[in-house]
């Protein structure tokens, strides 16, 4: 389908930030920081990645100002020169990335990947030079290749032990940031098995991915989504039963379940409590 291909566009290039069509031709005499950022550190990891972090907050900021904080910024962190035309650059091709004519597959394949990734490819060396694709893309060029090989292989009608030592054969030659990536993903999709899993069976299996410590650590973990979620259950029925009543006016029922909310969680779950009242009013 369309979609799934501007989805993996999506994820796999962090286009996400598509809405460089939205841009503001605004200008403003100075940049402050803004609100969402304001109590969080400048992600300076890389050029990249201090451009999404910039970028993130389009909506708050205008383009122009987001530009001024980039011009404005320096850090031992960072190697930023030139970092204004760069800037420049890096906008157009995300914008040329959401202008990317869709994959017309209704299954996207290791074919259709590999097209695509090659189309990307073909818009970084339109915007950059070799050195700054190294500084910018060599990262997610290396992890889209590797979700590519990832699909090719799956595909193959292999025994399961012959696909891992496949997948293993292309991680040698592979940037030691990529096969730790690959290490996490597979620690995650490990992880997500033992919910199958009951007792000690579950215990022991958590154990065998990491280690005693940690298999504590996610038990831990466990009792509190538990916990948390016979609140939330309990939360709901409550409020529902409010919700319904005949002898409250509709202020009352507001204030009783506010009150309820703040009474049964702490502050920092407000937000999230609300936005499960959302989906459990939606799903009824």
């Amino acid at each position: 389908m369309k979609k799934a291909a501007l989805i993996f566009v999506s994820l796999m290039t962090s286009v996400g930030l598509g809405a460089v069509l939205f841009f503001s031709d605004q200008q403003s005499p100075s940049a402050p920081v803004a609100q969402s950022q304001a109590d969080v550190e400048v992600d300076t990891t890389s050029t990249k990645h201090f451009f999404d972090f910039s970028l993130s907050s389009l909506g708050e900021q205008n383009l122009d100002e987001i530009k001024q904080r980039i011009s404005q910024h320096t850090s031992s962190d960072i190697d930023l020169n030139d970092d204004e035309e760069l800037f420049e650059a890096y906008l157009q091709y995300k914008q040329a990335l959401t202008e990317l004519e869709p994959l017309q597959t209704t299954q996207l394949s290791a074919v259709d990947l590999e097209q695509l990734h090659l189309r990307i490819l073909d818009l970084q060396f339109e915007y950059f030079s070799e050195q700054q694709i190294e500084q910018l893309f060599a990262e997610e060029n290396q992890l889209r290749q590797l979700a590519i090989e990832k699909m090719k292989i799956a595909q193959n009608d292999l025994a399961s032990e012959q696909k891992q030592a496949l997948l293993n054969d292309q991680l040698v030659d592979m940037p030691e940031y990529v096969q730790q990536a690959e290490k996490n993903n597979q620690l995650v999709v490990n992880l997500t098995t033992l919910s199958t899993l009951d007792g000690q069976q579950k215990h022991l299996a958590a154990v065998e991915l990491v280690g005693e410590a940690g298999a504590e650590r996610l038990k831990a973990l466990d009792q509190q989504r538990a916990s948390f979620q016979d609140k939330i259950d309990s939360y709901l029925q409550h409020r529902d039963e409010l919700l319904t009543s005949d002898f409250l006016s509709e202020q009352d029922k507001l204030m009783q379940i506010t009150q309820l909310r703040e009474e049964s969680f702490d502050p920092t779950q407000l937000r999230r409590v609300e936005a499960l009242e959302r989906i459990h009013d939606q799903s009824r």
